[in-house]
């Protein structure tokens, strides 16, 4: 994706914030971890989209025609979207935001590590070959379908797909929805049965839910990237956490930019986009800068700039 014409490396600049273990690992191994949507701190990710044009459903149903009342229930954009399938990785706006640096500090150093987001990233694949090397019972059960008594190849679920692979602004919403969500539910109700607004459709439904947010979480300013990849067998890989075991992928930069990537990128990644680095607020100040850029330079990113917090909070 080219940057815009006057573009400064401040506005292409999104902010990961991360803990002191989060960052020794991407600077050491030049991956985001992108998790699946699940498993994030918002209770409704995924689903505050649906749940606002829901309500808009409720307040225009007076001016709907049944005809109309009955194609809204089919939209896609009316459904809630499944989060385990999607996985996020966020990024802030601002390098160097209180309310981020609470929730990553702790009683550690946090870091916001600063990214190009004109320079695309995709899923690092973590098993060599194209046919799952442990098949469970019944893998291939709905790969076939029968068409006058024959059996027809429908569908692969060893066909690598990987859609998804640039930031976007994230938009923050009332649970009852907005003039926006009105003007599309309207739109789509009027057309939905043309091909381009069922194309339109499908990329609302499919990315509308990673797009939106409840406005309870608009000071965390976010940015992110949202991707949807198959086989999981090629791509996810698992962790701990307080949820249990949660999956989760591994992103590296990739080029040439692209809206749809057809395959993941191998383990042998190229170095991430990082332009900055900005170490946040802590009792050491000098010390944990001078860390951060010894750290820095030895693993390749020496031309990134290092800053440190101006927040006084400790």
């Amino acid at each position: 994706m080219a940057g815009s014409q006057g573009e400064t490396p401040a506005d292409r600049t999104v902010w990961h914030y991360t803990t002191a273990a989060g960052f020794l690992n991407i600077i050491r191994t030049s991956t985001l971890w992108a998790t699946s949507a699940a498993f994030m701190n918002d209770a409704q990710e995924m689903r505050a989209t649906s749940r606002a044009y829901n309500a808009t459903f409720e307040n225009i149903r007076g001016s709907l025609s049944a005809e109309e009342r009955k194609s809204a229930r089919k939209l896609g954009i009316m459904r809630s979207p499944d989060p385990f399938q999607t996985f996020l990785v966020s990024a802030c706006k601002e390098p160097d935001l209180l309310t981020l640096w609470r929730g990553y500090g702790g009683e550690q150093v946090a870091y916001a590590i600063g990214l190009d987001r004109n320079v695309p990233l995709s899923p690092v694949e973590q098993v060599d070959g194209d046919t799952h090397p442990n098949e469970p019972p019944n893998y291939r059960n709905d790969e076939w379908d029968e068409v006058d008594g024959e059996p027809v190849h429908v569908y692969d679920p060893d066909q690598v797909f990987v859609f998804g692979s640039s930031w976007f602004d994230v938009d923050y919403i009332s649970a009852n929805g907005g003039n926006s969500h009105e003007t599309t539910l309207r739109r789509t109700i009027r057309d939905h049965s043309t091909a381009e607004a069922f194309k339109r459709v499908m990329m609302e439904t499919v990315w509308g839910g990673a797009a939106e947010k409840d406005e309870g979480f608009s000071d965390e300013r976010e940015v992110r990237m949202a991707l949807e990849l198959q086989p999981s067998w090629k791509f996810v890989k698992y962790r701990e956490s307080r949820f249990g075991v949660v999956p989760y992928i591994e992103l590296g930069s990739a080029q040439p930019s692209c809206e749809y990537v057809s395959r993941g990128i191998p383990a042998e990644n190229r170095r991430l986009p990082i332009l900055n680095v900005t170490v946040g607020p802590n009792p050491w100040p000098g010390e944990a800068a001078k860390a951060a850029r010894q750290i820095l330079d030895d693993c390749g990113y020496g031309a990134a700039s290092l800053t440190s917090s101006s927040v006084p909070f400790r």
